[in-house]
């Protein structure tokens, strides 16, 4: 008998799934020929002997088989090695922090990925109660997404996202940031029941601790809707983009693809072409600096995956 469901958590060779309209998930066993199952992933299961499944039957003898297509994938590389992070995803919660948090090559590079793979996203200033929020409101107020600034300690902020995820079209939603951004006290907020381990900023370095090792999903009960799968992400410091091409590095800045337009050549790079719109809007500050230095960062990023690929295949 074959059964969908919803993966929750995912290790190696197992993954927490939840059937049907179920809100507790069965842990199942990962078929040796299915790879880079991930949270969010719609996945085909079946038992070994036939038999009708039943949730103890799940844990003990079912095995996921196969992953339905997906709308979208969310994910980051380094060289050749691609990690899955959330798929299917309706909304990405960009966290970040004003000061030292404020990491606005991560916060680039989270929104070139979503823009590549069509998933919308609103960038949450949290911590507004420790520093002044508003150099990082400047940057991105000019994009076409939603800023929420809040505060998880003092509760600032916390209806409007709360609010936010009560839209019933919204199935599975993605929290990203950095270590110490505040994701799992906004995930308590938001679900006190869940607990989510916080820890305080490091003294010495200024930046996170990371807590939370994998991405995991939490269900959000909505009243009439159906339950929210609210998925919290580990809080790595750099999103690798090597896979992408040049042109789709770009892409994914829809602001220069936007300016773009008033470059004289169509290939326009917008690093040191004459009449490029991007370098011209840089230099009357309607392009935020912060923005194009993430750009080339990327570019650098994808000319030394270059450079990796080429001396891993045996050339000189």
């Amino acid at each position: 008998m074959l059964e969908s469901g919803r993966v929750v958590t995912t290790t190696r060779r197992s993954a927490h799934v939840l059937i049907n309209q179920s809100e507790i998930p069965v842990r199942v066993a990962i078929s040796n020929q299915v790879q880079g199952v991930c949270v969010g992933d719609i996945v085909e299961l079946s038992s070994d002997d036939n038999s009708a499944i039943s949730k103890t039957d799940l844990t003990q003898t079912s095995i996921l088989r196969s992953i339905y297509p997906r709308k979208n994938c969310l994910f980051r590389s380094y060289g050749n090695r691609r990690k899955n992070v959330c798929a299917n995803v309706d909304l990405a919660l960009i966290i970040t922090a004003p000061g030292i948090l404020g990491n606005t090559i991560f916060i680039d590079r989270i929104l070139c990925a979503c823009a590549l793979e069509q998933i919308p996203a609103v960038l949450i200033i949290n911590k507004s109660d420790v520093d002044d929020p508003e150099d990082l409101i400047q940057i991105y107020q000019t994009l076409n997404m939603l800023l929420i600034v809040s505060s998880a300690h003092t509760g600032a902020g916390m209806d409007q996202i709360r609010s936010l995820l009560h839209v019933p079209t919204l199935s599975t939603v993605v929290l990203c940031g950095i270590s110490g951004v505040g994701k799992s006290s906004i995930v308590n907020n938001l679900m006190p029941d869940v607990g989510r381990r916080i820890q305080a900023v490091s003294r010495k370095t200024g930046q996170g601790q990371q807590t939370t090792t994998q991405a995991e999903g939490f269900l959000l009960s909505r009243g009439s809707s159906n339950p929210l799968l609210v998925v919290d992400t580990p809080g790595v410091q750099n999103f690798g983009l090597s896979h992408l091409s040049e042109e789709e590095c770009r892409h994914g800045f829809t602001d220069i693809m936007s300016l773009s337009s008033q470059c004289e050549y169509r290939d326009c790079k917008h690093i040191e072409e004459e009449h490029c719109g991007v370098l011209e809007a840089i230099s009357t500050g309607v392009f935020p600096v912060s923005r194009y230095e993430s750009y080339l960062n990327i570019l650098q990023e994808l000319e030394q995956a270059k450079k990796y690929k080429y001396s891993t295949n045996g050339k000189r």
